[in-house]
């Protein structure tokens, strides 16, 4: 560990990648860290956001954009800058972009159900249906 990162509370951002870096690509570019702990900050963070991904498709939403994406892809471009064994990345890449997968099938699933609830509340209830149709129109 170098002395800036002994400077940083690393343990700390480990923790809580969100509240120091706005992007996951910010990791890459920050100088005070090492190879390895820009690496275990942005596991963390691919973690906390597979985490989250899984959340929004059982419907537990907290309403925050899903950064899974953003940051396996900032992962593959630390792993590429260092020359790293290209087959051992892909098969990090693949197992992630199944697990990404499978979280938006699920969230695709909830989507989906709560569109045929819709749709059958509308027809049980048309004039609510009209309400709310005529409240957006007025709001745009």
């Amino acid at each position: 560990m170098s002395s800036e990162e002994n400077s940083v509370d690393v343990e700390a951002i480990m923790a809580d990648p969100t509240a120091t870096f706005a992007q996951p690509r910010d990791v890459l570019t920050d100088p005070r860290f090492s190879r390895e702990i820009k690496l275990k900050i942005l596991q963390r963070w691919e973690h906390d956001a597979r985490s989250l991904a899984v959340a929004e498709g059982e419907g537990m939403s907290g309403g925050e954009e899903s950064m899974h994406g953003r940051v396996l892809h900032a992962i593959r471009g630390l792993e590429e800058s260092t020359g790293k064994d290209r087959a051992q990345t892909e098969g990090k890449l693949d197992e992630s972009a199944s697990q990404l997968r499978d979280s938006y099938s699920g969230l695709a699933g909830t989507v989906r159900t709560a569109g045929c609830q819709v749709i059958q509340g509308t027809r049980s209830q048309p004039l609510a249906a009209l309400m709310i149709a005529a409240s957006r129109l007025s709001a745009n």
